[in-house]
Formats: C-alpha cells, sequence, structure tokens
C-alpha cells in the first residue's frame, strides 16, 4: 500500500483547495515527499488533519464513512429540444422528470402529496406554474402524467415553452395500497384518483367536502373541507339526511307529531339568537319531516328537513 501511494500525486489525494495550495507552495509534489516529512512538522505546517488522513489512506486508522442522505426537496429543470407549445412535447419532457422523481421517492422511501411544475417561456415572459395535488399520498407516474394532461388542457400558453422544471417538497409516509386476497385488485384507490382527477380539471377551489362542525343551530352546524377529509360527528340525536336552504312554512294541523319537542336555545355571540323547539312529524302523505316550532326571532311553524 505504502510502495503504491509513494507513486502518487499529491492531487490524488483529494485534498481541499486550501491544503493543496499550501503543500504546492512548500514545493511538495508527490505524496513520497509529503509522507518523508515528519509527522510532527506536518502537523504544525498543515494542520492534525492532514496527517489523520494519511493514516486512513496507509490503513493505520479507521476510515469514518458519512452516511449519504438524499435531499430532503427534489428539483430538477430540463429544456425541449426546441421551444414548443404542443402538450405532448411537454408531457415527454414531464415524463422523463417524474421518473427521476420517483427515484428521488424511491431511496427516500416517501410517497408524494403535492407536485409543482414551473413552465419556463422562451420569451423570457413570466413562469407558468402548475400544481397538483394527490388526495392520497403515493407515486403513481402515470397518474400525474394525467393529472398534468388535464391541467394542460385548460392552460393557453402565450409563447412556446423551453425549458420545465418539476420541484417536490410536500412528501409523507409511504404506505404500500392494500390488493384484495382473492382478486389482488387495490379497490380502496378509485375514490382518491376520482377526487385527483376532478381536482385537475375543476381547479384546486372547484371541489369541495362537508364535515360537521358543533353548533346547535342545524344550519350551523356543517363546514367546507378538503374532499376525502374524514370528520366524525359526536350529536347521536335524530337529524334528518337533507336541510332546506330555507327553512319553509307550515302548518301545524297537516303534521303528527311522532318525537320531541327538542329545545335549541342559542346564537347570542354572533347576534343570530334563536328558540325553537324541534320534532319528527309525518305529513298527510306519510313522509319523515324535521319540524319546529319557533318562539324568536318569530312565531309560527316550520319544515326544516327531510329524513330518507
Amino acid at each position: 500500500m505504502r510502495r503504491k501511494l509513494h507513486g502518487l500525486p499529491l492531487t490524488a489525494l483529494a485534498l481541499d483547495e486550501g491544503q493543496a495550495e499550501s503543500l504546492a507552495g512548500c514545493g511538495l509534489n508527490s505524496v513520497a515527499e509529503l509522507l518523508r516529512l515528519p509527522a510532527p512538522e506536518r502537523a504544525r505546517r498543515f494542520g492534525p488533519a492532514l496527517n489523520r488522513h494519511l493514516r486512513c489512506l496507509e490503513g493505520r486508522a479507521p476510515t469514518p464513512l458519512a452516511a449519504w442522505r438524499p435531499p430532503e426537496t427534489f428539483r430538477l429543470k430540463l429544456e425541449l429540444p426546441a421551444a414548443s407549445s404542443d402538450s405532448a412535447a411537454l408531457l415527454f419532457v414531464l415524463r422523463r422528470l417524474i421518473g427521476r422523481m420517483a427515484h428521488w421517492l424511491e431511496v427516500r422511501d416517501q410517497a408524494l402529496t403535492r407536485l409543482h411544475v414551473t413552465l419556463h417561456r422562451e420569451d423570457g415572459g413570466g413562469r407558468i406554474p402548475l400544481e397538483v395535488g394527490l388526495s392520497r399520498p403515493g407515486m403513481d407516474a402515470e397518474r400525474l402524467l394525467e393529472l398534468l394532461a388535464l391541467k394542460l388542457e385548460n392552460l393557453e400558453l402565450p409563447a412556446p415553452v423551453e425549458a420545465v422544471e418539476l420541484r417536490a417538497e410536500s412528501t409523507d409516509e409511504h404506505r404500500p395500497p392494500q390488493a384484495d386476497l382473492w382478486s389482488g385488485h387495490n379497490r380502496g384507490d378509485a375514490w382518491p384518483a376520482l377526487l385527483d382527477r376532478l381536482r385537475a380539471r375543476l381547479g384546486e377551489a372547484g371541489l369541495s367536502g362537508l364535515a360537521p362542525q358543533p353548533d346547535h343551530r342545524p344550519e350551523k352546524a356543517w363546514r367546507w373541507v378538503e374532499p376525502g377529509t374524514a370528520a366524525s360527528c359526536e350529536d347521536e340525536r335524530p337529524r334528518p339526511t337533507w336541510l332546506l336552504p330555507v327553512p319553509r312554512p307550515c302548518r301545524r294541523e297537516n303534521l303528527r307529531l311522532e318525537d320531541g319537542p327538542e329545545r335549541i336555545e342559542a346564537g347570542w355571540w354572533d347576534e343570530e339568537d334563536c328558540r325553537r323547539d324541534y320534532f319528527v312529524a309525518r305529513d298527510r302523505h306519510g313522509r319523515r319531516l324535521w319540524v319546529f316550532h319557533e318562539h324568536q326571532p318569530r312565531e309560527g311553524w316550520f319544515i326544516h328537513g327531510l329524513f330518507d
């Protein structure tokens, strides 16, 4: 080992630039000339790190191996062979970018949640951003390309694109899909895939879900949420499947009360106070209704919802 090392130039040691310049300034050109210097003299002139490095090279000290870690984020930009506004050409480049990103995710054992794409215009104008979010973390290249194709369908490019940049920062724990025991198909992936396609076609703000919200007043006991957001309802009292947009006046003599009353009285904090007695009732046609007798701010009977 020492014989082979002696025949190498100092450039083979892969020293940092400052150390290499210091050694060259002292007239040292080969590893043999460096090793002929006394170890204390080398440490005094060039620092103790050089002696440790040489001992590791000679096998007289263990070589510390730094664990390689992949980057936390992925960013890659590819130029098109020729500037183009054709979506097929853009998807061709995106396929290459997504393939590189898939390898990055595999190394990190992570799943993708959101993808950012930037189209660089040939005329140097403003960049065109595209964003794709996934309802369920994963990495399906064909689905991502399908979602990007839907985005490009509705996009009017003001100028040809010369480069495409892909960036991925949002990742989550990788959980492989669970396939059906007998058929081997993953049936649980159909709903997230549908949500992703609808969001890509309608936009991020074009799709919403409903979730319960703690409030005594039925018309305020819900809120808009991201599609697919799970939320449990802790209210076990009888509630109708459908609420009318606005409670509709009705006549008490046309109703047969089956359950109630349930008093709901609240709303002073937002100046929408109410006092109502709710009943489960049936009308003349046998339909099961949710009705209330209001005392405040008005008097009368009203239909508020319909049971299945």
